[in-house]
This record gives structure tokens, sequence and C-alpha cells, in this order.
């Protein structure tokens, strides 16, 4: 049975391609979406910068697996999330896993 009133969220391992030297270091965090509904995804605009920021600060719940200079665990907050989205890199690498969590839900896989 489908519950219609429900605000579902997932958790998907998301990987960054940090830069490196020649290439990319993929990094890993565990990230947790809340999953919205295409009205409500439909009044960002992502084709900008800004929107996509915009729209990650309202799917995202939490994020795990991040650590500071010293190898040490670092608490999920607003700033954490605002650092993390201040690397292009990251933002698209959140995005993409979010829209392919979203378009495969959609798929029915």
């Amino acid at each position: 049975m489908f519950n219609i009133n429900q605000k579902p969220t997932f958790t998907r391992e998301v990987q960054i391609p940090v830069p490196v030297d020649d290439g990319h270091e993929n990094q890993s965090i565990k990230v947790t979406f809340l999953a919205r509904q295409d009205a409500e995804l439909a009044q960002y605009n992502t084709r900008t910068l800004e929107g996509q920021k915009q729209m990650l600060r309202d799917v995202i719940l939490s994020i795990e697996d991040i650590v500071d200079d010293e190898g040490q665990p670092v608490p999920y907050s607003p700033g954490l999330l605002e650092k993390l989205m201040s690397w292009t890199f990251a933002v698209l690498a959140l995005l993409s896993a979010y829209s392919k969590s979203m378009a495969d839900a959609r798929l029915g896989n």
C-alpha cells in the first residue's frame, strides 16, 4: 500500500571527485535526502549555481563521513553544508546523486 502523505527520505553514498594534480580522487560521503514532489522541485532554477545550492539546502537532511584535517569526524550542520557547497565539484556530485536517485525511483528501479 502506498502512503500518499509520506515524506520519504533516502540515504546514498555520494562520490565526490576532488581535483588533485593531473586528475581526481573520489572521496565519499553519506547523504540523507528528502524526496520532493515534481511541483516542489520545479520552483528551483537549477540552471544557476545559486538555484542548485538552494535546492540542495532544502533536500539534504544530513551528511556523514566528513572528517577534519586531523581525521576527526565533523558533525552535520547548516554551516558544514555551506562549506561543502563552496566547491562546485561537490555541488555537482550532490545534484547528480539526488537526481539519479529520483529518476531511478520514477522508473521503479
